[in-house]
């Protein structure tokens, strides 16, 4: 993740937000092809895991292939993007505004 003020200069993000696993069943891999999704004054990310590629899975060419997708609240702190990968998230997407 990059932030600029003028989209000219960008900084990196020192903390990636997928590369850690998460707990629940499908998400114990990293994150992948993440995209953003904001709804009203809340902002979510969602992204594919694959599952059947953890070391304890069985390796058929099925659960090799298995794509999951997962989504996250992410969170302004300090100056950084975060999200908790194990904290459940409730979400309603609302449409923008029309104007």
């Amino acid at each position: 993740m990059y932030r600029s003020s003028d989209a000219s200069d960008w900084t990196r993000q020192s903390k990636a937000l997928l590369v850690a696993p998460g707990t629940g069943e499908d998400d114990k891999v990293h994150g992948g092809h993440a995209d953003v999704v904001v709804s009203g004054d809340r902002a979510f990310l969602f992204y594919f895991t694959h599952p059947g590629r953890r070391p304890d899975a069985p390796k058929t060419d099925t659960e090799q292939r298995r794509s999951s997708i997962q989504v996250v609240e992410l969170k302004y702190k300090d100056g950084q993007l975060t999200c908790d990968r194990n904290e459940p998230t409730h979400i309603r997407l609302t449409p923008p505004d029309s104007r």
